[in-house]
């Protein structure tokens, strides 16, 4: 199962994984009461109680300390406690136990990729890529993305943003990051099918999609639509900063709007002028307003 941690936000999403298959039995009483600890401590660390779920891993290592599932989990809690050296040295551990743990393998990279070792997080991506068998490929080439992304080699980062998403249609993640780049790079119609992609089915309530939408559409200066989508994110999410952000958007879109209407006033001013001096006659009817 995979988990995104939140203080890095929907833009700089960057994904771990937990592992949450049970740890294989044993028939010692020690073994079976590592699996106990290690079941009720993932299910702590995936609602998000680190410390208990530290303290339940643990226990789970000291019964049994070369089990890959349990080596994973203990690096991620310890990870989350902000323990960084520690979340390093088991997640090693838990690929020395078993070399072919991708989850560990993943979790390793994105956290040297969090800590600003692109190298390191790059090289261990990679080898994530040559397991064939690996259900979640998809946050691999994610991540490989934001590596490119931060390499500034945008045309890799948006092939293994596409690819990502082609392994997983519904993953907002890598669709709203697709969405940002062809933003940034004036290619506003496809920044909004991207944007739109990345809100469909369970990824509603991300807001971000939501509000660079309404960001797209003022770029278009299609300001009707930018002004509803502005007002369905104060409506959808009033608890969200986007909100108050939303409030000062629309007086921007309403000045952008107010302006755009007194240029082309001053266009069509001008062009009737023109007409006159020249001695033709004037016609509404053909005058067509300019398209920015």
């Amino acid at each position: 199962m995979n988990i995104k941690r939140k203080s890095l936000g929907l833009v700089l999403t960057i994904l771990f994984a937990f592992s949450c298959a049970h740890a294989p039995k044993e028939n010692s009483t020690e073994a079976k009461k590592a699996e106990i600890f290690y079941t009720h401590g993932t299910e702590k660390l995936m609602s998000e109680d680190y410390t208990e779920a530290l303290a339940l891993l643990l226990q789970a290592n000291e019964l049994n300390p070369v089990d890959s599932k349990i080596l994973n989990n203990l690096g991620m809690a310890y990870f989350f406690k902000k323990r960084n050296d520690l979340a390093l040295t088991n997640l090693k551990k838990a690929i020395e136990v078993d070399p072919k743990n991708s989850d560990a393998r993943n979790n390793l990279a994105s956290i040297y990729l969090t800590l600003g070792d692109i190298d390191k997080a790059q090289e261990q991506y990679e080898l994530v890529l040559s397991d064939l068998i690996y259900q979640h490929q998809f946050r691999t080439y994610f991540n490989l993305g934001l590596i490119a992304k931060r390499k500034n080699d945008t045309a890799l980062a948006i092939k293994h943003f596409k690819k990502a998403s082609e392994l997983k249609q519904d993953y907002c993640a890598a669709n709203y990051q697709l969405g940002n780049i062809y933003r940034g790079e004036h290619k506003y119609q496809e920044a909004l099918e991207w944007y739109k992609s990345s809100i469909q089915g369970t990824c509603t309530t991300n807001v971000e999609p939501h509000f660079a939408m309404a960001l797209t559409y003022r770029d278009l200066r299609q300001y009707d639509l930018s002004t509803k989508k502005f007002i369905e994110i104060k409506e959808n999410f009033p608890k969200s900063p986007y909100a108050i952000t939303a409030d000062l958007e629309l007086k921007k879109v309403k000045r952008e709007e107010m302006f755009t209407i007194k240029q082309n006033d001053e266009i069509r001013r001008k062009y009737n002028l023109e007409k006159e001096k020249n001695g033709d006659e004037l016609n509404e009817e053909t005058f067509e307003s300019p398209n920015f």
